[in-house]
């Protein structure tokens, strides 16, 4: 009866013999329910049994009281044998067992203070481990957990070990210093070390699913409980695309690296790299099986390759244009290309493309066919559009939300509904009426990818945000969420900022967390942190006197904080995608934002105002500069253009142009008369601000620029570039010859630090003399300018920083290497260390 409570869902016999302590046969399992319905105490239907409502309302009462008298009185029976909630079921089931079992056995001891709390738990936990009917399998440890973590207890140097642990939501909380050793885990979740997923794909016996993203990682997990059973390293950059072939013994992957990749789905082996991109490759499709393959790149170009061979067999070229997307018929000789400028039809034995279709056409990030072949779907930003195959006519429109950039799309096999999914949303259309069926709402993420398990029961996406969420389509339920907690710092900003007690010069820092933290730059010590934001911060800057703080988040919203009380001033919503740059401009109360919904918004912080400076014909708007003293502002973009307006009259001065890819980053020396952008072409260009002219061409780097400062020193020496690169490298560059100085790497300055990671941002601060680095290794690097070391590494502790897993048994490798990533640690590692 109290599982039943517990499960709060029809289950069947063979659920509740695994999760009965002690067990029990099948056959006793059946009769003891035929008993209870007989009794008109149970109900069942065809997915299970369950209790009468009123019956499951009396029985949840009656284990809350037991459990609340065994802690009291330190007798336990049911805390060992039933597990108040369980970790592994779906996630609007245990949401319920959260605020209908846990929370009012929590609310009782609430009047207790945290120390007498913390002195009850201690003893319950030493008493388990000493007593000797605890079982190899038992829920008493999870159960104590799962209170603990409830109650957002510090854990630090609580002492699980050798105990047994079953069914504890770990998932999101902090374990720092918490000692596991010898533990044997069962049924347990626990935090991911995710980069953002870009793609996800179902195996065909939708036993697996397969993950890719910003790491260059291929996870693989069951779809039953989200174990992770296997993870590798798949390429060094980027990975865009993930998928199963027809039999699920083979998975392909595209990534930023220009290559597509052949794996063995059961063992991560490589079996083929496919090399002939030169850009980014978008799209991976298996063609025939396992003979085929055809890609979609940035290059302008799709390939089809022959797999047996390893070799591309045709390539097909859009020119001018990039190619995000591309889709094979069922018809077994028609593939479908999707650009910024329009959909192509092509004859893959002819190499021919022998239809195009336009309709206005501009950022076809998806294309799928309809199960017979007849219908092509493809997304254009807030657009669906269906055509006829046969005579390219577009049958109908579908417009999304404004909100809602369509990333994925996805026909159900019976060619009656079509899914789609992107930035906060997934639907279910109704191809019949043009009406969505479902909307799943995803309101804090920016969903990248999308697919449909082959018997239409789930939907699982993959989020920019480091999440992984698994829906139940019949019921419309989030069932399974796998979330990282990966804690990358994104941006970093300095300022000397007066204090009572004096003035003080803080770092500011923003990362995936959500969280702004403030550091004191002598000490390195995290004195404060600002909490507000819903999405990763993007962006943090400091107002000229430094009284105020600036930050553009992934949750579309600015806010302005105060700096010495750490209150948030001001929240605006005003842009409807990611806001990547902010800043203030030229004084305390001018704020210039910009984002990938293509628009730079000037705030007034006296009014809450803004106007829109221009929707801007780009794809992603990355980067802005102010001027420092004049009233010009830069924006740079994926268009490969930089343009300066005068904010006045929000005019266009003129375009600067040169560079042949994306444009990252752009900055302003502190004179105002030299303007230095990166570029995806792996340039660096210098500009004359006064005529527009390219001074110079730096290049070096061999991955992508993200971050750019200049570096006036205080004394004479001639004024240096800092450039920050996916190449895991910071160059210092001297602008009068061009000549790269130093290539900063963190080798031997730092003994136990490498810039083995991805470098985000740079910053030169004069108030210390120092050149500072953040990014995906979740640190920040302080570095002495004139010998090139790293002199100091600031850290944000990481969820398990510390905690011990020496011996533990019950894990998977892959679970475990996640745990060592989040800084847990095995004794023999810290005797090596």
């Amino acid at each position: 009866m109290y599982w039943l409570a517990i499960n709060r869902e029809p289950v069947g016999a063979t659920q509740l013999q695994a999760d009965l302590i002690p067990k029990l046969s099948a056959r006793e399992i059946i009769e003891t329910l035929d008993s209870l319905a007989g009794r008109s105490l149970i109900q069942a239907n065809a997915t299970g049994f369950t209790l009468q409502n009123v019956v499951m309302e009396y029985v949840s009462d009656r284990f809350i009281h037991t459990i609340i008298q065994e802690i009291k009185t330190l007798n336990f029976h049911l805390l060992k044998t039933h597990a108040i909630i369980k970790a592994t079921a779906k996630d609007y089931i245990r949401e319920t067992q959260q605020r209908v079992l846990l929370a009012p056995i929590l609310d009782y001891f609430q009047s207790e203070t945290k120390n007498r709390i913390a002195q009850r738990f201690r003893a319950i936990i030493a008493q388990l481990r000493h007593d000797p009917s605890i079982p190899q399998i038992g829920y008493a440890a999870g159960n104590i957990l799962n209170l603990l973590v409830h109650l957002q207890t510090d854990l630090s140097g609580y002492d699980f070990s050798q105990l047994p642990i079953c069914q504890a939501y770990l998932q999101g909380a902090t374990l720092q210093g918490v000692n596991f050793a010898e533990c044997h885990f069962t049924q347990s979740i626990f935090s991911e070390a995710l980069g953002s997923i870009f793609t996800v794909a179902f195996s065909p016996d939708q036993k697996l699913l397969a993950t890719g993203g910003m790491d260059g990682q291929i996870r693989l997990w069951l779809v039953a409980d989200g174990t992770q059973i296997l993870a590798w390293q798949a390429h060094h950059d980027w990975i865009r695309c993930v998928a199963f072939s027809h039999d699920g013994q083979l998975i392909a992957s595209s990534s930023n690296d220009k290559t597509v990749k052949i794996w063995d789905s059961a063992t991560g082996d490589c079996l083929k790299i496919l090399r002939g991109h030169t850009d980014w490759v978008w799209s991976v499709k298996f063609v025939f099986g396992q003979r085929l393959l055809v890609s979609a790149s940035s290059d302008h170009t799709a390939k089809l390759w022959s797999i047996n061979f390893g070799i591309c067999l045709f390539t097909f070229h859009e020119p001018e244009t990039l190619v995000w997307s591309v889709a094979f018929s069922p018809d077994r000789y028609t593939i479908a290309t999707g650009s910024a400028a329009s959909v192509k039809l092509w004859n893959i034995w002819t190499n021919q493309c022998f239809k195009t279709l336009t309709d206005n056409a501009t950022h076809i990030r998806a294309l799928c066919f309809s199960p017979d072949g007849k219908t092509l779907v493809g997304s254009d930003n807030q657009i669906i559009r269906t055509w006829d195959v046969k005579t390219g006519e577009c049958l109908q429109t579908l417009k999304a939300a404004p909100t809602t950039a369509i990333w994925s799309l996805q026909f159900s096999p019976d060619g009656q509904k079509l899914i789609s999914s992107g930035t906060d949303k997934i639907q279910v259309w109704n191809l019949a009426n043009n009406e969505p069926l479902m909307t799943l709402q995803e309101p804090n993420h920016r969903i990248r990818s999308l697919a449909c398990s082959p018997d239409q029961k789930l939907i699982a996406i993959g989020s920019d945000d480091q999440l992984v969420r698994l829906w139940d389509i019949p019921t419309g339920q989030p069932v399974r969420t796998l979330q990282s907690y990966r804690n990358r710092i994104w941006t970093i900003a300095v300022h000397s900022v007066s204090f009572p007690e004096g003035n003080r010069v803080i770092i500011a820092s923003g990362s995936d967390d959500s969280i702004i933290r403030l550091w004191d730059a002598p000490t390195g010590s995290c004195f404060k942190t600002l909490r507000g934001h819903k999405g990763r911060i993007r962006a943090v800057a400091f107002s000229p006197d430094g009284q105020f703080l600036a930050s553009a988040s992934h949750d579309r919203t600015i806010r302005i904080w105060q700096v010495r009380t750490g209150d948030c001033l001001k929240s605006w919503r005003g842009h409807t995608d990611w806001v990547w740059s902010v800043m203030f401009f030229h004084n305390n109360y001018t704020v210039i934002s910009a984002s990938d919904d293509r628009t730079v918004l000037i705030w007034d912080t006296r009014t809450n105002e803004s106007r829109l400076l221009r929707d801007l014909e780009t794809e992603w708007m990355w980067a802005i500069a102010a001027h420092p003293h004049q009233k010009i502002l830069a924006t740079a973009s994926s268009n490969q253009t930089i343009n300066l307006w005068d904010i006045s009259n929000e005019r266009c001065l003129s375009t600067l142009t040169g560079h042949t890819s994306r444009i990252r980053a752009i900055a302003f020396n502190p004179n105002g008369q030299l303007l230095a952008s990166s570029s995806d072409d792996l340039t660096i260009r210098l500009w004359d601000v006064q005529t527009q002219k390219c001074l110079k061409v730096f290049s070096g780097h061999t991955g992508e620029i993200r971050s750019l400062t200049f570096i006036t020193p205080p004394d004479s020496r001639a004024e240096l570039l800092a450039s920050a690169s996916d190449d895991r490298t910071i160059r210092l560059w001297n602008i009068q010859t061009g000549e790269c100085l130093r290539v900063l790497t963190g080798d031997g300055d730092c003994p136990d630090r490498t810039l083995r990671e991805p470098i985000w941002s740079v910053y030169y601060s004069p108030e210390l003399n120092k050149l500072l680095s953040c990014g995906e290794d979740e640190t920040i690097e302080l570095w002495d300018i004139e010998t090139g070391e790293c002199i100091q590494t600031l850290r944000i502790p990481r969820p398990y920083e510390g905690t011990n897993i020496t011996g533990v048994t019950g894990l998977t490798e892959a679970t475990i290497t996640t745990l060592k990533a989040l800084g847990a640690r095995e004794r023999a590692e810290e005797e090596r260390d």
